[in-house]
């Protein structure tokens, strides 16, 4: 990611025919770079996920940054406790997920949460 922010920096400024960054191209780089990620990195996960596992991690970005409760998924969704724990299991062995500690999980792949929520869940936001 950061080699990505550098080279949308780079790109940024000479858009503009300079070959000095300048805060401006900071800020363009950096939203450039998180776009290539999305694309790169967390659309091509997301999709390449099963329905209920999709289901399952779209619950979590709810929370935001913060550990999600596998109880309160199970909630969101209408599902058993035990529908949980077994797309909880899933994710976690296709690393999408990991343990954030007792009955909390949390993303693995940084920006998926705010690519959800950005791109999936609420992309008019």
């Amino acid at each position: 990611m950061i080699q990505l922010v550098g080279y949308y920096m780079w790109r940024a400024a000479e858009r503009r025919g300079s070959r000095i960054i300048e805060s401006c191209d900071v800020s363009t780089g950096e939203s450039d770079a998180l776009l290539a990620f999305y694309e790169a990195i967390c659309a091509p996960l997301y999709y390449g996920l099963r329905s209920p596992q999709r289901f399952f991690i779209e619950a979590m970005a709810k929370d935001g940054d913060a550990p999600s409760k596998v109880s309160d998924i199970a909630e969101r969704t209408g599902r058993t406790a035990s529908w949980a724990a077994k797309y909880r299991a899933s994710l976690i062995r296709e690393h999408v997920i990991e343990s954030a500690g007792y009955g909390l999980v949390r993303y693995s792949t940084p920006h998926l949460g705010d690519y959800l929520r950005s791109e999936i869940l609420w992309p008019e936001e």
